[in-house]
């Protein structure tokens, strides 16, 4: 039987993710591909939803707030734009907090309708919300396979619970699905990741490579309970850095940039702080 997938995105959630992990720490700049999320996912479609910010702020003069709602249409209409995207817009609701309106509900609508007529056979929900759970649970019910992915830090464990499989997302993710300049380089502006899948740390630092000099040597805890070996490493002749971390049960992945602070608030964020023993 063919699989087809769905991706049903809820776009207030991947945006406030998004922004405090890649651009929090790369700047401003940077804005979701959003394609790249179709490939990663091999989705036939891609539904987002979203609802525009249009009510004015104080303090905002007319032509910042023209700008502002415009450039938020002119988002969702390219990405509605895109092959196989299908764009759902709600409404704010007004009031001491904006909250987003109709959003949940018209995701909801459509898992139920696409798992009830077969249009798929796995459908990928992007988001952390635990009010989703009745419907991830309702569409497992008709023998659709369900994918929740979520931040780790953010998510509900609830809604995790009620979907087959569960993938955090992390930062390295979200730089894969980050928009680049056609002839740019996506690691000119982000930490490089390599995993190896064979072999061990310890084995590793027997090699010497000759533009590596081991700086610093330090450990991560971990959920297993057994701490990961971290090693952070000058790249000698270059202004670069690498970090090589234990991976379980075997092998070990190395992160590695030019700017050792930027790279140090990568490998916090990705995998919690390294307490250090050298």
């Amino acid at each position: 039987m063919e699989e087809i997938t769905y991706v049903f995105i809820d776009g207030g959630y991947l945006t406030a993710e998004y922004t405090d992990t890649v651009r929090k720490l790369f700047g401003s700049r940077f804005d979701i591909d959003y394609s790249q999320i179709k490939m990663w996912t091999s989705a036939r479609r891609v539904f987002y939803y979203d609802c525009v910010d249009n009510e004015q702020r104080v303090g905002e003069n007319a032509t910042d707030f023209t700008a502002r709602v415009q450039k938020q249409e002119n988002n969702l209409d390219a990405i509605d734009a895109l092959e196989g995207f299908h764009v759902r817009r709600g409404h704010l609701a007004s009031g001491h907090r904006k909250q987003q309106k109709e959003v949940d509900v018209l995701l909801a609508v459509d898992m139920m309708n696409h798992a009830y007529s077969r249009n798929m056979t796995k459908a990928v929900l992007i988001s952390g919300d635990r009010d989703f759970r009745p419907v991830v649970q309702s569409v497992a019910a008709t023998g659709t396979y369900v994918q929740v992915m979520f931040r780790k830090e953010t998510g509900s464990k609830e809604l995790g619970k009620a979907a087959d499989i569960v993938e955090h997302l992390d930062i390295s993710t979200l730089i894969e699905w980050t928009i680049i300049a056609p002839g740019d380089t996506r690691w000119a502006h982000f930490p490089t990741t390599y995993h190896l899948n064979f072999g061990s740390l310890d084995a590793r630092d027997n090699y010497k490579e000759h533009n590596h000099v081991l700086a610093r040597s330090g450990y991560l805890a971990s959920s297993r309970g057994l701490p990961r070996k971290v090693r952070k490493h000058e790249i000698s002749g270059t202004s670069g850095f690498a970090y090589y971390i234990d991976r379980t049960p075997m092998g070990f992945a190395t992160h590695a940039f030019h700017d050792i602070a930027l790279l140090e608030e990568f490998i916090t964020l990705k995998y919690g702080p390294v307490t250090w023993t050298t």
